[in-house]
């Protein structure tokens, strides 16, 4: 009688496990690519939202120069002009403009909250639907005051001192895996007429 050589339960088990971890190695490698992707995505799209505030913000300054009205109007609530926090409305459709709406003081009140209509994420939108992304600017304004430049953190006015630009807020907040994000972007735009 010969004996046979085989694989013995052991031998067995050991492969077993090695293919195991293999595979496990693999499936986590796929799963972490994957979430690093929905981070950059995310933050991409908070950048480009905090972006796009400050450059409403200077398109409206822009305008205010052209129009030959002050550099700063429309950045501040007309009926109570300490309120310098508010949100973008913008409906993009042909013929309209950008303008602030100023009933938001807080990231998460509901007119903060950005949809994604035709491909487009805009705020203050009917029919679109909603994301995960909310957007508040602050205008922090920016006096000449006799010891130099001084901005403003709180909403006040530069009292007698002039006004001779703006501090732009731009706040970004989501939430993605039960983890609040947050991304700002600040730029001054001063009155150069």
């Amino acid at each position: 009688m010969t004996l046979r050589r085989g694989q013995t339960m052991i031998e067995m088990m050991i492969a077993i496990a090695v293919i195991i971890v293999g595979v496990f190695s693999a499936l986590n490698l796929v799963y972490s690519n994957l979430a690093l992707v929905n981070r950059d995505t995310d933050e991409v799209i908070a950048i480009n939202l905090s972006r796009e505030g400050v450059e409403v913000a200077k398109e409206i300054r822009d305008s205010n120069w052209l129009a030959g009205v002050p550099f700063n109007k429309g950045m501040s609530d007309g009926t109570t002009p300490s309120n310098y926090t508010g949100t973008i409305v913008w409906t993009g459709a042909a013929g309209t403009v950008p303008h602030f709406d100023f009933t938001a003081n807080l990231i998460s009140a509901p007119t903060a909250k950005v949809f994604l209509l035709k491909g487009f994420y805009q705020q203050d939108v009917s029919g679109g639907s909603t994301t995960m992304f909310s957007r508040l600017l602050t205008f922090h304004p920016i006096c000449k005051t006799s010891g130099g430049l001084v901005v403003k953190n709180t909403p006040a006015l530069c009292g007698s001192d002039p006004e001779i630009g703006v501090r732009v807020e731009s706040a970004i907040q989501w939430v993605r895996g039960g983890i609040t994000k947050h991304t700002v972007i600040y730029d001054d735009l001063y009155d150069w007429r």
